[in-house]
């Protein structure tokens, strides 16, 4: 299976679990080992002064790093539960464009010692730097931590 249909089958996956996201506008989802990248038309994430919601972007940005971790996990270690543990959100700028979020995943010693934690101990957390970008400007970062848990069922 193709990496593009892998990311579509995971996007489907993802509006079956998450109903909110059947309605945020979500065009694409693309994972290459190294950062995550989602985009979102702004149409369906608009606020009352015509600009992007911020708790769109909160939601957009939440599910980037949860998918990023979600999904390098799948790839080097199996199916693991993560969850977001804490975040702290900044608004930068009004988004007028479609919205863009991008994650990178973490310096490789950072995931090697998350990794091994979580096969050690089968809960790790992991922080992560999310940022939504409108027309390639900047709109909204969020700091946030991750945590990932063997899974009980």
């Amino acid at each position: 299976m193709s990496t593009e249909s892998q990311e579509l089958e995971f996007l489907s996956w993802l509006q079956q679990k998450i109903p909110l996201l059947q309605h945020m506008g979500i065009q694409s989802l693309a994972f290459d080992r190294q950062k995550l990248s989602l985009r979102a038309a702004l149409a369906e994430n608009i606020n009352d002064k015509g600009t992007g919601f911020g708790g769109s972007m909160s939601a957009l940005g939440t599910l980037s790093g949860w998918a990023l971790v979600t999904l390098a996990l799948r790839q080097q270690l199996g199916d693991y539960d993560v969850v977001i543990r804490d975040s702290q959100m900044h608004y930068l700028a009004p988004a007028t464009a479609d919205l863009r979020c991008v994650v990178e995943m973490p310096a490789a010693r950072q995931w090697q010692g998350f990794a091994d934690r979580l096969k050690q101990k089968g809960r790790a957390r992991i922080a992560l730097q999310v940022q939504v970008y409108s027309a390639q400007v900047l709109v909204f970062s969020m700091d946030a931590n991750y945590t990932a848990l063997q899974k009980t069922i």
